[in-house]
């Protein structure tokens, strides 16, 4: 529980700090945004911010499978290490079990 807190409290921060902006949010409507994908996805930086791509949405194909994300500037931070950027993402994203508070046998 700590733990997710304080990945939480990190990814704000992060977040604030590199200027991510919710508003930058691609939208379904069909205008200067682009054409809607009809898909949902996360920005792979910010993690916690959720996406609904369109034709314009920055995004790179890695490793056969397409990431998008809220900016250029976060499609350029996951192109120098997109590994490091995946892995940090999975690990915010792997479920986490609280201890048993039942005796082992």
């Amino acid at each position: 529980m700590i733990r997710t807190l304080s990945i939480i409290v990190s990814m704000a921060m992060f977040c604030m700090i590199t200027g991510c902006d919710n508003s930058e949010v691609a939208t379904p409507a069909a205008d200067a945004k682009g054409n809607s994908l009809g898909i949902k996805a996360d920005c792979i930086i910010c993690i916690e911010h959720h996406l609904e791509p369109t034709d314009k949405t920055p995004h790179v194909e890695y490793k056969g499978k397409q990431y998008y994300f809220c900016s250029d500037d976060h499609l350029k931070q996951f192109e120098k290490d997109p590994e490091a950027a995946l892995k940090k993402y999975n690990a915010a994203k792997a479920p986490t079990t609280e201890p048993s508070t039942h005796p082992s046998h």
